[in-house]
């Protein structure tokens, strides 16, 4: 058994022990809090919902696309953006040499958005 000193009725380890047990808790406490104010405070997560909102607000029609030069190199390739008569796009990727044909037989109510030829 360990030898003890009293001190006001209190032996000493005891008190030892009761400081180092009041020390503990004082941190864990400090650190929840911490973490408790970092959560709520919201400037990680607002960052994040300005990121979500302006992707939105930036955000493109989703499109189809349909590859006809497969095998061409890119230089020689042109893309072609319909917009068809329900209001749907699609993205055409041809050769440049059949541009001009592909546009000339688009269906009635359809109509060319964009054409980029190749560098």
């Amino acid at each position: 058994m360990v030898a003890t000193k009293c001190v006001s009725g209190v032996r000493l380890i005891d008190m030892k022990s009761s400081l180092r047990l009041l020390i503990f808790i004082v941190i864990v406490v400090i650190f929840t809090g911490g973490v408790f104010v970092w959560i709520f405070t919201g400037k990680q997560s607002s960052h994040a919902v300005n990121q979500t909102a302006q992707q939105a607000h930036y955000a493109t029609p989703t499109m189809k696309v349909t590859d006809f030069s497969q095998g061409v190199p890119e230089g020689e390739k042109t893309v072609i953006i319909v917009r068809h008569s329900d209001s749907s796009l699609e993205k055409y990727i041809l050769s440049t040499a059949e541009a001009a044909a592909f546009i000339k037989r688009l269906p009635p109510g359809d109509t060319l958005v964009s054409q980029t030829s190749g560098q």
